[in-house]
């Protein structure tokens, strides 16, 4: 796609600020064909997997407070859990328009676009880093 909008309402296209040529097709699948942010509720697996993850992050991570770095974030679903729960999050997101969702919803998430091969974070900056997934590090 050149151009447009997203399914989320925001401009599409070839140019991304902060994003490399090789990513724009992850970008605009993300932003033209598939809805992350309704991905957890959609079907009873994903509800299962949104129920497990809290699980596993309230077993793996240290007592709220803690500062964690959410990479790959998405529109920030699990980051806006551990937010609700005390945790102090910035998430990091190859879309904009995930980022955005992220920054908007409710409570707001503290977001950027950055890519996870090229982190913009001084190295123990945050106690816990989770990755795409909730790969908790």
């Amino acid at each position: 796609m050149t151009g447009g909008k997203s399914l989320a309402g925001t401009p599409c296209g070839r140019h991304h600020p902060g994003v490399d040529r090789q990513d724009v097709e992850i970008v605009d699948y993300y932003t033209t064909q598939f809805r992350e942010d309704l991905r957890l509720a959609a079907r009873p697996q994903a509800r299962l997997e949104r129920i497990r993850t809290a699980e596993l992050l309230r077993e793996l991570l240290p007592p709220p407070g803690a500062r964690v770095l959410d990479v790959g974030g998405g529109p920030g679903e699990y980051a806006r859990d551990l937010v609700r729960d005390g945790y102090r999050v910035r998430l990091l997101d190859l879309t904009p328009a995930h980022v955005a969702q992220a920054q908007a919803g409710e409570p707001p998430i503290e977001a950027a676009v950055a890519d996870a091969r090229s982190l913009p974070e001084a190295d123990a900056a945050f106690e816990r880093y989770a990755a795409a997934g909730m790969h908790v590090v």
